[in-house]
């Protein structure tokens, strides 16, 4: 089902902005190739799912790490949005976690190298990132300006983003505040 292949190849068989890397309990990681969804991984052995950069350098590398041990499930896919007036289109890369009925994501928008942070599955992104706007409206925000990290959690779940300057973002789940 799977190959064996490299970044490298991953990279030569994709025309997109970025391309996903899952990585499994038993160490072997499997990147994306040709005509193989992230929807065959073995669901109960994904411990990471990431998204890299092909071919752009301003773009981060963005890593989601799954804790099994607390329920936690990949989320992955991608999904295409129409300017507003039929000017265009953007595709748009999500990833996070979900824990029963429970949404962590996170998605990643290429254009503008921005994202934005959601709780639920499927969501309607506008054409600009507003990075807290499909928050519930009770959801506590965490960190921001003057910080590594960004989240947000409600009702002892959430998710949170940690910046690193190598242009690497990692993502997980959360179940209390961080200061």
């Amino acid at each position: 089902m799977f190959q064996s292949i490299t970044y490298e190849q991953a990279c030569a068989h994709s025309v997109h902005e970025f391309i996903w890397h899952a990585r499994l309990r038993s160490g072997e990681v499997i990147w994306e190739q040709p005509d193989v969804s992230s929807d065959a991984l073995p669901v109960d052995d994904v411990i990471g799912i990431d998204y890299y950069p092909v071919r752009r350098d301003d773009l981060p590398s963005i890593e989601a790490t799954v804790r099994l041990d607390k329920g936690e499930r990949f989320v992955r896919y991608w999904t295409t949005i129409w300017k507003p007036n039929g000017r265009g289109t953007q595709r748009l890369y999500v990833l996070g976690v979900q824990r029963d009925a429970q949404y962590a994501l996170l998605c990643n928008y290429p254009n503008y190298n921005k994202i934005l942070l959601a709780t639920t599955r499927p969501f309607q992104p506008a054409w600009l990132p507003d990075p807290f706007s499909l928050l519930p409206a009770g959801a506590t925000t965490l960190g921001g300006p003057g910080t590594s990290h960004f989240g947000w959690i409600e009702d002892g779940f959430g998710g949170l983003v940690e910046v690193f300057p190598n242009k690497r973002l990692t993502f997980h789940a959360i179940y209390e505040a961080v200061r």
